[in-house]
């Protein structure tokens, strides 16, 4: 058996639903390009897995209630102290409040990019 054939029927055993995700970084250049963006991302077949995008920061408020059923909206990144006075911070409530239920924590560009330690809620 390859391993794709033993992955999925350990996912069907667990009942677990399998996730594809694709970060957008800090793309598209122009809000121009990003209709269609999402217009690719509507054409994913999500009968079998749920599709995750993670857009730039700025393009989540323009695009997050754009996808169609099974693809979801998934923020960068977000801090674990809430609202309040942070400036440039996302916070989990405010996602929440938006319908987003997932985020990306702890990639590799905070770290490599920028020096920042792994963040104690992504270890």
């Amino acid at each position: 058996r390859n391993r794709r054939e033993t992955e999925s029927r350990e996912n069907a055993t667990m009942g677990r639903r399998p996730i594809v995700g694709g970060n957008w970084k800090c793309n598209p250049a122009k809000v121009s390009e990003l209709d269609g963006l999402v217009a690719n991302m509507n054409t994913c077949d999500t009968a079998n897995c749920d599709v995750y995008v993670c857009p730039s920061p700025l393009h989540v408020g323009i695009v997050y209630q754009k996808f169609n059923k099974g693809v979801y909206c998934a923020p960068q990144n977000c801090n674990f102290k809430g609202t309040g006075a942070y400036t440039g911070e996302m916070c989990a409530e405010q996602m929440v409040d938006m319908g987003m239920e997932w985020c990306l924590i702890g990639h590799s560009e905070r770290r490599g990019e920028f020096g920042l330690s792994t963040p104690a809620e992504s270890s």
